[in-house]
């Protein structure tokens, strides 16, 4: 034993003349050069120390070494791979510490399956690639395994999950992505302490059965997903918990109170779901003055309440260039993220969007408590692709400025108390593939334009009195595979029915109702020889006999 003495220079081959030698220590001295490969002579060796020293080699092989038990070379200059020893001969190894060098390469396979191995410290080197799957994990008697401060990159492999004893895991500092389910972790039942920060981990809490207090995720977790857990409310230093989050979910669980005001200062968030709690008062002017990122907005199905220009602060005067909510961009992240999804209401049907980073931008604040007219602003929001402002009590007139929302594929305004005409200016939406103004006291007529004469009248149901011509073969050839029933009762549509010949191109349409239409040109209600209607006064009209589908 050697430790802590002043020599320097070379080891000498002649170290490996000590073959009876059980241990052997040298650390904290200032040996430079290589590691003589005569120390694999020294094959009664249970215990080598080097470390703290200035060695500046490759590892030897050390697979003659079968009564090694400790062997700690941490804190030296060495270089290259590890995959020069064959770890599996290795089959008393209890510690291996190979911290602080420049090894590079992957970390063979051999080293986690060795049967004894407690202690596997490789931290602050260069080592690549993907932690690899290993067999007999859930054998293995590893209780603390350091890999932190290395490139390692990839998903965590499946077989560190099933490492029963393991107490400390610290993966710090690396560029591993993917999701880490809480499942997952929950299966190391000793874990005493986990370390994950310092990479691109997505963190998928959802669907368990957490309580208590809303816990503060690594501060590196760039996605966080809390849904279906918990029964509490929003901390008010929730900012703190997402200061380099993108995506934070903590919806369809029973969250109470205010929406903190603190949680504009994660001004990297770009899907924020709060959707499905119990949320109340107003939405925090904040979010919209200063997170000009965001993409995904989804406070559905809460009990806000108060005026969207209170909650979003517009100044009249403000410049379309100043407002910057929601400005579309296609991020370059890593592919993990695209794997990700949010269910929003969009045409009607809750949808799980994958892609949701770069696919498009979202406002979802239906089924809430608002109230007041709808700002005219939210119109320079032009790559705006899903506006959901439905079952609250908005009032006023559609604003003209939704003509500007040329990218727009899903506006849903029904279930309000919106009055006056349907503005000529949305006739300009030419992407916009689902429309529905319905049970409002709008009136007029509807715009002409080739998108919107597209959709079925169930789009407007709930008019007062609406004045525009049926034109069945633009807007129904399109529903052809699809629509088995039309109920078109009791409707005040006047003008007249241009063409009916789109009507029969339904070709699995089992039920037609139009009792009570008042129409006046009924010019083309028979096909052939076999479907005819009653064309009276006040006439109810049903198409039978198309195969069920």
């Amino acid at each position: 034993m050697l430790r802590k003495t002043s020599f320097s220079g070379t080891l000498p081959d002649s170290i490996g003349n000590l073959k009876n030698s059980s241990k052997l220590e040298l650390a904290f001295c200032n040996f430079t050069g290589a590691i003589p490969s005569s120390v694999a002579n020294l094959r009664q060796l249970v215990y080598l120390d080097l470390s703290s020293n200035e060695f500046d080699s490759p590892i030897p092989s050390f697979h003659k070494l079968k009564n090694l038990s400790y062997l700690d070379l941490s804190r030296n200059f060495l270089t290259g791979s590890i995959s020069s020893t064959d770890w599996g001969q290795l089959l008393n190894l209890v510690h291996v510490d190979l911290r602080y060098n420049s090894l590079f390469e992957s970390i063979p396979p051999s080293l986690f399956s060795l049967p004894s191995l407690e202690r596997l410290r490789l931290a602050n080197n260069k080592f690549e690639d993907q932690i690899p799957e290993f067999p007999n994990a859930s054998s293995s008697v590893l209780v603390s395994l350091d890999l932190s401060g290395n490139r390692l990159e990839g998903p965590i492999s499946r077989s560190v999950f099933e490492l029963k004893n393991l107490r400390i895991l610290s993966l710090f500092s690396n560029n591993f992505n993917g999701t880490v389910h809480i499942g997952s972790i929950q299966r190391l039942g000793n874990l005493a302490r986990l370390d994950i920060s310092g990479n691109s981990f997505v963190l998928d809490l959802s669907s368990n059965l957490l309580q208590g207090k809303i816990p503060q995720q690594p501060p590196n977790a760039v996605y966080v997903d809390y849904s279906n857990n918990f029964v509490s409310s929003l901390p008010a230093d929730i900012c703190n918990f997402l200061l380099g989050t993108l995506f934070f979910s903590i919806s369809n669980n029973s969250l109470t109170g205010d929406i903190p005001e603190s949680i504009c200062i994660a001004t990297n968030l770009q899907v924020l779901d709060l959707s499905n709690n119990k949320l109340n008062g107003m939405i925090p002017s904040c979010l919209f003055e200063i997170n000009d990122i965001i993409g995904v907005l989804d406070l559905r199905r809460n009990n806000l309440n108060g005026t969207l220009s209170e909650a979003m602060m517009i100044d009249e005067a403000k410049s379309q260039s100043e407002l910057n909510l929601l400005q579309y961009k296609l991020l370059v992240l890593n592919p993990a993220y695209y794997q990700n999804a949010i269910t929003v209401t969009s045409k009607c049907l809750e949808m799980k969007l994958s892609k949701i980073l770069t696919l498009f931008t979202s406002i979802d604040f239906s089924s809430n408590k608002f109230e007041g007219p709808i700002p005219e602003e939210i119109g320079l929001l032009e790559v705006l692709y899903v506006l959901n402002l439905s079952h609250n009590a908005l009032t006023g007139s559609i604003p003209s400025s939704f003509g500007n929302l040329r990218h727009i594929e899903s506006l849903d305004l029904t279930t309000n108390k919106l009055s006056g005409t349907i503005p000529s200016q949305l006739a300009r939406l030419n992407f916009v593939s689902f429309l529905n103004l319905s049970y409002n006291r709008l009136s007029g007529k509807i715009p002409s334009s080739t998108q919107l004469q597209s959709f079925l009248p169930t789009s407007f149901d709930g008019f007062g009195a609406v004045v525009a011509p049926l034109t069945f073969s633009r807007k129904l050839n399109k529903w052809a595979g699809l629509v088995i029933l039309l109920d078109w009762s009791s409707k005040t549509l006047s003008g007249g029915i241009e063409n009916a010949t789109g009507l029969f191109s339904l070709q699995h349409l089992q039920s037609l109702n139009l009792d009570l239409i008042a129409s006046t040109e009924l010019n083309f209600i028979q096909v052939g020889q076999s479907h005819e209607f009653d064309v009276s006064e006040s006439w109810e009209g049903w198409l039978c006999g198309a195969d069920s589908h």
